[in-house]
């Protein structure tokens, strides 16, 4: 007859080193958990590593990425309600900039237009992911350094 203490225990008992081992139910069923999730998240990370073939991969996807964020600082040169044109600290090359309507204005983290944007400003603009030569965000701040 079984007594209280055998339903809530599993053992395990080696005849040749004549030991028993015996684990509570409990534990037995927390080693079982762990054991299937590691066995999960190996298998998630096979899944997830077929689609990087190498390291090589990855690292073009990231720089594929990383083409959209495109930015621009320099000094303001000419400005228009249509186009603006900065240049870096030694005016050896400037990038001009179309301004679309849809196009964030920011001076001083106030929404601004366009025209009140001086030449000699300092200005970062956040370059259009579908085009280079469009201004996505125009953000001038007087505590930018050139």
């Amino acid at each position: 007859m079984p007594t209280k203490d055998s339903n809530k225990s599993a053992s395990v008992s080696s005849v040749a080193a004549n030991r028993t081992v015996t684990m509570s139910l409990s534990t037995t069923v927390k080693v079982i958990l762990v054991i299937v999730l590691v066995g999960l998240s190996f298998w998630g990370g096979v899944i997830y590593g077929k689609g990087f073939r190498s390291g090589r991969a990855l690292v073009n996807y990231l720089a594929e990425r990383s083409e959209y964020r495109r930015y621009a600082i320099g000094l303001v040169v000419y400005i228009s309600p249509s186009s603006i044109t900065i240049a870096n600290e030694n005016n050896s090359g400037a990038q001009e900039f179309n301004i679309k309507p849809n196009t964030l204005i920011s001076i001083n983290g106030v929404r601004a237009k366009a025209t009140q944007i001086q030449p000699g400003n300092i200005a970062l603009i956040r370059v259009d992911k579908l085009n280079s030569n469009q201004a996505a965000d125009i953000l001038v701040n007087s505590h930018f350094k050139g």
